[in-house]
């Protein structure tokens, strides 16, 4: 059965995200962990001062974001913004460089949090790979082959079930072989009569 391609799109992000999506929360949890923790170690050192500020003076928001820019190799391998988000505003630094909109400013990594980062960069960086290969090799092959039966052929048996079903063969009415009808006996004799009686 041919597949479309909006179809074949929706079957592509579906097995994705199932290869990957529970993997992937599980990272994004870590890197909520690991801004949580910036942000507490970047404040400790100040605590007993903020604790004797009036709360006027002192910015809150909702949001603390963390960037990161890691370079294993003096190159950049990986740079994002990791967010931490609360309900209520909490003691955050705050960007007032937009006159219309305050938001939470972007803060450095913690020099103690380095290891840690670092050893979860890998992991996402390895985990963008292999998802990108992945993606690859699904675009590759529904470019190539529109058809259910032809990506069963090429595709592991484990990816079968995002194919759609195969329509059920109904088989066509068997078609007898109709043989040409018999001149009827009685002809010859009716011929035969009609000569002679035109005699």
């Amino acid at each position: 059965m041919r597949i479309g391609d909006y179809d074949l799109r929706g079957i592509r992000n579906k097995i994705l995200t199932d290869l990957y999506g529970t993997e992937q929360g599980k990272l994004d949890d870590r890197k909520i962990v690991i801004a949580q923790k910036n942000r507490e170690l970047w404040l400790e050192k100040y605590k007993p001062l903020l604790d004797q500020l009036p709360e006027a003076m002192i910015t809150r928001h909702t949001d603390y974001h963390l960037a990161i820019k890691y370079t294993p190799g003096g190159e950049v391998a990986l740079e994002e913004t990791w967010n931490y988000k609360v309900k209520d505003p909490i003691i955050n630094p705050c960007d007032d460089s937009s006159s219309s909109y305050r938001s939470a400013s972007q803060s450095p990594l913690h020099p103690n949090l380095e290891t840690e980062t670092a050893v979860l960069c890998n992991e996402i960086l390895q985990l963008q790979e292999e998802r990108g290969k992945m993606e690859q090799y699904l675009v590759e092959t529904t470019n190539m082959y529109k058809g259910s039966l032809q990506l069963r052929k090429v595709w592991d048996p484990s990816l079968h079930r995002y194919l759609p079903k195969e329509p059920v063969k109904t088989p066509k009415k068997s078609t007898q072989i109709k043989e040409d009808p018999a001149s009827p006996t009685f002809l010859k004799n009716r011929m035969t009569i009609n000569l002679l009686e035109d005699n």
